[in-house]
C-alpha cells in the first residue's frame, strides 16, 4: 500500500501512519473555525507517487508470471 507521496506503508510503519491521520483529524474537529494547515500535493509528491506505483505494479506482474495458474 502507497501512501499519497509514494512511500510505502509496512507493519512497522501504517500504525504511525494511522495514529498521525487520527491526531490530524482531531486537531481539525477541535481548532475554532475549522482550519488547519495542510502542506500542498507537488509535483515532486505526484511524481514520487507515480514512481513507487509503477515499481509496485511491474513487481506484481513479475510476480504474477513466476506462478503457474
Amino acid at each position: 500500500m502507497l501512501g499519497p507521496s509514494g512511500k510505502p506503508f509496512t507493519e512497522g510503519s501504517i500504525g504511525m501512519a494511522l495514529g498521525t491521520r487520527d491526531l490530524q483529524r482531531h486537531l481539525r474537529e477541535t481548532t475554532p473555525g475549522g482550519q488547519t494547515y495542510n502542506a500542498a500535493f507537488t509535483k515532486q509528491d505526484r511524481s514520487r507517487f507515480l514512481n513507487a506505483l509503477e515499481n509496485e505494479i511491474q513487481a506484481a506482474k513479475r510476480a504474477a508470471a513466476g506462478r503457474p495458474d
